[in-house]
């Protein structure tokens, strides 16, 4: 469910939908993309979503936080296009490309609560091409 709600915002170019599963320092990279596209007047759109594999790679605890990361294989429609005029720029509104990333989420540990409490909640830390 994460997957293709970040995979939204990102059509959307707005992540404020999914603030809650990010983490702070993807969040500032991934709203850094997004500007750049915009200051290009561009809209990467993903379309078609189609999750092939999902694994769990690693789990580890470091520092005080819990670590996971996930491993994608997906095929989608991938293309970018004009804001104004709506012409394909890059990639093919027609044909899925496949792609594997790993997504690594992480969590703090806080013996004095549950680790599902919203202060414990999973949060995207870094996506890996």
């Amino acid at each position: 469910d994460d997957f293709m709600r970040l995979q939204a915002a990102w059509n959307h170019r707005d992540l404020s939908a999914v603030s809650d599963l990010i983490g702070p320092e993807l969040r500032v990279e991934l709203e850094g993309d997004i500007a750049l596209l915009k200051s290009k007047r561009q809209i990467n759109k993903i379309d078609n979503i189609a999750v092939r594999a999902t694994e769990l790679r690693e789990a580890w605890q470091e520092q005080g936080s819990e670590y996971a990361t996930l491993y994608f294989r997906a095929n989608v429609i991938d293309y970018t296009i004009d804001e104004i005029s709506g012409s394909l720029i890059a990639g093919d509104r027609d044909r899925p490309v496949k792609f594997e990333e790993n997504w690594t989420f992480v969590r703090r540990i806080d013996s004095s609560r549950m680790n599902n409490s919203a202060n414990n909640k999973w949060k995207l830390s870094a996506i890996e091409n």
